[in-house]
């Protein structure tokens, strides 16, 4: 039986904190081609994201495109890591006055580093939960037109 690879699913959730839309088109191709646009607090997860895309639709020239917006009365909320914002501050002051460099942006450069800034890993479990609902309604669609052989 042959199948149509066209199809379209979208998904919204808007809270007060913020609105996560997905959406998922498809088209016809003999394998797969797949675009992920992301917002960068999920871009960690595109693997994921891909693999889940591939087993579920096969083939195709699929795009996801996934766009995030804080609520304007949303304040920036972080997570920050006080106990490795420390280590990295007191490794950069160290290795400065090893070689004789300048601690000015050492703050800045210790806030940056890797795991210090911590995402809201609930924020992550809700948009992952849109993609697995637009991607059930792209499977769907596609599912709708089928063509009998």
């Amino acid at each position: 039986m042959l199948q149509s690879m066209t199809g379209y699913g979208s998904a919204r959730l808007d809270t007060d904190q913020y609105s996560i839309n997905v959406e998922i088109r498809s088209l016809n191709s003999k394998g797969m081609d797949l675009s992920v646009r992301l917002p960068r607090f999920l871009s960690e997860r595109e693997y994921e994201i891909r693999t889940m895309l591939t087993k579920a639709l096969v083939r195709g020239k699929v795009s996801i495109c996934v766009d995030y917006a804080k609520n304007k009365a949303q304040k920036a909320k972080s997570n920050i890591n006080k106990d490795l914002l420390k280590a990295y501050y007191e490794e950069l002051n160290s290795a400065a006055d090893m070689v004789g460099g300048s601690k000015n942006d050492l703050f800045r450069l210790a806030l940056h580093m890797p795991d210090v800034l911590q995402q809201d890993q609930a924020k992550t479990r809700k948009a992952k939960r849109l993609g697995y609902s637009s991607a059930s309604g792209a499977t769907g669609a596609r599912e709708h037109q089928r063509i009998p052989g």
